[in-house]
């Protein structure tokens, strides 16, 4: 599981979506679940994030209060957090990941 903290005003944010989205449709029949944290925007900014870019989550969950931020250290964006199978987290970034560089998170998570 991939896990990205975002919001519609991070810069850093707008430039890894479209990526995100390409990993996420390449590798879901691997199992990958893509979820974006939507922090602290304004009603309805998430829904115009994700259309602007196609979907690249597959689930996006609002986290308009930053309580689920804080739970996972959020001080900036965005923050990446990878997932294994089993639960661990095996990758956990804040702030801008290249592609390559999710690629390799989203491998070492799907092992």
């Amino acid at each position: 599981m991939y896990v990205n903290f975002f919001a519609s005003w991070c810069g850093p944010c707008n430039a890894e979506a479209p990526s995100i989205g390409k990993l996420r449709a390449q590798y879901s029949k691997q199992g990958l679940q893509v979820v974006g944290v939507d922090e602290l925007d304004a009603p309805g900014q998430a829904a115009a994030f994700e259309k602007k870019y196609n979907n690249p989550y597959g689930l996006v969950a609002i986290d308009d209060s930053g309580v689920v931020g804080k739970a996972y250290n959020t001080v900036a964006m965005p923050v990446h957090v990878f997932i294994d199978r089993r639960g661990v987290v095996t990758t956990y970034r804040l702030g801008e990941m290249n592609p390559a560089e999710i690629e390799a998170a989203i491998k070492t998570a799907l092992k």
